[in-house]
């Protein structure tokens, strides 16, 4: 016992003989210590804001099938290399011979300028949608209305906006809907406003404008490529079911 006591004296007197040495130590150690737990806490916050915002878009029962999915290896692109253009056909294929899946989306994005009387917004992020994107959680109407699929089938100029899109162009004392708005020069009439989603990583999530795939293929061109989000009958069968897509030629 005297052994650990004569231990801890010599370490207690090293220390207080060289207090500067021994403060800048654990000094050291502190800061050490309260980075790991920043740089943890903040990797947590990303993922579980990425996560949320996978969620909110595509939705937690659904998956995406691409042209050119994200390779993890040199092996996997060459693979991908080569994959054909996706079109509407393969979504009425899939809807048509699959008993495993109740919607696919056919969708596609681009920037583009809206503008309403006088006010302008740049960049603003338009999604082109299939009739099918009536059945994902991902869209909402908070105010106003979604587009109808018989709207979006026969490409009719409506659209839905995002919250920050109808502020900035209208403000708090005009209500959006039913306003004739232009999207790169073509008007389109607002029947919804999303709900307020927010930021992610300083880019806003509220600033979009959702119009028919057939509008957007016209004021765009049909050469952007397709997406297709498959909503499968059972989310037990999400595994086996993206699987098979991204193994399609």
């Amino acid at each position: 016992m005297n052994q650990y006591y004569e231990s801890a004296l010599i370490a207690l007197d090293a220390i207080w003989s060289s207090k500067l040495r021994s403060f800048m130590t654990v000094l050291g150690n502190i800061v050490a210590v309260t980075s790991i737990i920043a740089v943890v806490s903040l990797i947590t916050g990303l993922n579980s804001s990425v996560k949320e915002l996978i969620l909110r878009q595509a939705g937690a029962d659904s998956f995406t099938i691409q042209q050119f999915p994200i390779p993890r290896s040199d092996e996997e692109r060459d693979k991908v290399r080569n994959n054909p253009r996706i079109s509407l056909l393969d979504a009425q294929a899939i809807r048509k011979h699959s008993t495993l899946i109740t919607a696919v989306m056919a969708d596609v994005g681009a920037g583009g300028r809206i503008t309403y009387r006088d006010k302008s917004i740049d960049g603003t992020r338009i999604q082109g949608v299939s009739p099918d994107y009536i059945y994902f959680e991902s869209f909402d109407a908070e105010r106003g209305r979604l587009m109808s699929p018989i709207e979006v089938g026969s490409a009719r100029p409506v659209c839905v906006i995002g919250w920050q899109t109808a502020d900035r162009l209208f403000g708090g004392n005009t209500d959006p809907l039913d306003k004739v708005i232009q999207i790169e020069g073509v008007h389109f009439r607002v029947l919804g406003v999303s709900e307020k989603r927010g930021a992610l990583l300083g880019q806003s999530q509220d600033e979009f404008a959702i119009i028919p795939l057939g509008q957007f293929q016209m004021i765009f061109g049909s050469r952007r490529p397709l997406s297709l989000t498959v909503k499968p009958r059972d989310v037990a069968l999400m595994r086996g079911l993206g699987a098979t897509a991204s193994g399609m030629p």
